[in-house]
């Protein structure tokens, strides 16, 4: 594991090199999704940041379809979280989850629940994220780190306070969200209200469909009525000619 400290220098040295690139072809695609990439990184872990150079050169980045499109849209997602453009930043983590449900989209997940105060939801997706990750993938400690804020705030018992002041809020999400323990990710509806009523929806609509099974039963009385009415009109026909005789 690369210390702090470590760290930090190996990320100054990336920038410079990477700004050197951009320096020579400023339309790389490549260099750019680096770029924005390490620049969105930095500003995680709470060092300075040019986040309006990270997202120009993310665009320029997410232009092109690739395998770092993934990583590129959700670092995307990231800026436009830290810029107070929520629904951006799902729409973003959309494109990404569509490709495919990876560590690093369970990640961006998990931040964008974090920004609406979502803690225990927030807590689940970076818990995913940090067992599907890759036992050597450097993103692991950035998943620690967040893990053990939420986890944090959860024994505390502030998460509970967190999400009660966000009562009544919608909450933005993706139209694709991740069934953890599934091959891929399923859909489900893109807002949300913080009051969870699907449990509750689901058993009434079950109700609402039992009584439908048991009218068929209701024929059953229309058939004994019928056979008691035939007998009490045979009987007095044939009694008067008997009386006649």
């Amino acid at each position: 594991m690369v210390e702090a400290d470590n760290r930090v220098e190996l990320w100054a040295e990336a920038k410079a090199q990477l700004e050197t690139a951009l320096s020579i072809e400023s339309r790389n695609i490549r260099a750019n999704g680096e770029y924005g990439v390490l620049l969105v990184d930095m500003a995680r872990v709470g060092h300075d940041s040019d986040l309006k150079a990270a997202e120009e050169a993310l665009s320029v980045a997410a232009k092109v379809s690739s395998q770092s499109d993934i990583e590129v849209q959700v670092s995307l997602a990231r800026v436009y979280m830290r810029t107070d453009r929520i629904n951006e930043a799902s729409t973003a983590l959309g494109v990404a989850l569509k490709r495919r449900a990876n560590h690093v989209v369970l990640a961006g997940l998990g931040e964008l629940y974090g920004f609406q105060g979502q803690i225990f939801r927030a807590e689940k997706e970076f818990r995913a994220a940090w067992h599907d990750a890759p036992e050597n993938a450097p993103e692991r400690h950035l998943y620690k780190l967040e893990l053990a804020k939420f986890e944090g705030l959860i024994a505390s018992g502030a998460a509970v306070d967190i999400e009660k002041q966000a009562e009544g809020v919608e909450v933005v999400a993706p139209l694709e969200t991740v069934s953890h323990g599934e091959a891929g990710p399923r859909r489900d509806p893109g807002k949300t209200v913080v009051r969870r009523k699907s449990s509750k929806s689901t058993a009434s609509a079950a109700a609402e469909t039992e009584p439908k099974t048991t009218e068929p039963e209701a024929a059953e009385p229309e058939v004994t009525e019928s056979e008691t009415v035939e007998p009490e009109v045979a009987e007095p026909e044939v009694t008067e000619p008997a009386e006649k005789n």
